[in-house]
């Protein structure tokens, strides 16, 4: 994992990864995801047309429920159940599944599916709960940013999308957003069989580097 001090392009994951700039945003369902700014209105029009031509992105997405035989495949981590205690120390939960069997998931612990091609991107954003994000074939960027940092990513005034970001992470108009040049952030590349901790509250940006497949398991 690198630390970035300040707004960094990218450039260095994608020559490292050898990918080139994807023009296509994720989609799921047939729905653009977009970080589109205050002119959203405006560009609703390209913003279907552009989902339309792909490239496809099944993002967040409840497929071992519509699949069940996959689930199967699938453990929760039992980090899921570890809990803190009053002192700040850790404690495994009395409802851990501390066997290495397939464990149904708990009732607090949502697991949603990623698949795509190269070049699919989630855009800046945060999670209301804890995820352990683990990446399951293929590569994917990840750049995070600590809540500290949310002033310099400019979420969306409105309420239904504060805990998303105006800014093209990667692609950045600093002329409208210049506070995002001084936003720190910690970025890597996660490869099958890496878990990456994203703590609720921190705004990450995830763009995949080849076809990927990834699992997400909320919880806390």
């Amino acid at each position: 994992m690198r630390r970035g001090g300040g707004y960094r392009d990218g450039g260095e994951a994608e020559t490292e990864a050898g990918c080139e700039d994807a023009e296509g945003r994720a989609t799921s369902s047939g729905t653009a995801w977009s970080n589109a700014g205050d002119d959203a209105d405006d560009e609703d029009e390209e913003s279907l047309s552009r989902a339309a031509e792909g490239p496809w992105y099944l993002a967040q997405h409840d497929l071992f429920s519509q699949v069940p035989e996959l689930r199967d495949d699938i453990i929760v981590p039992d980090y899921c159940y570890w809990e803190a205690d009053e002192d700040g120390g850790d404690t495994p939960s009395p409802s851990s599944s501390r066997s290495a069997s397939p464990a149904p998931a708990r009732d607090d612990v949502s697991i949603s599916a990623w698949f795509g091609p190269g070049g699919t991107v989630s855009p800046l954003h945060t999670d209301p709960r804890d995820n352990l994000f683990a990446q399951v074939m293929g590569r994917k960027y990840v750049r995070l940013y600590a809540p500290t940092e949310t002033e310099r990513v400019y979420p969306h005034e409105e309420e239904m999308l504060r805990n998303s970001s105006r800014v093209d992470a990667e692609n950045p108009d600093l002329e409208a957003f210049p506070l995002f040049a001084e936003a720190d952030y910690e970025d890597c590349i996660v490869e099958p069989g890496d878990l990456l901790f994203i703590p609720k509250g921190w705004w990450h940006y995830v763009r995949s580097l080849e076809v990927s497949f990834s699992v997400s398991f909320w919880y806390g």
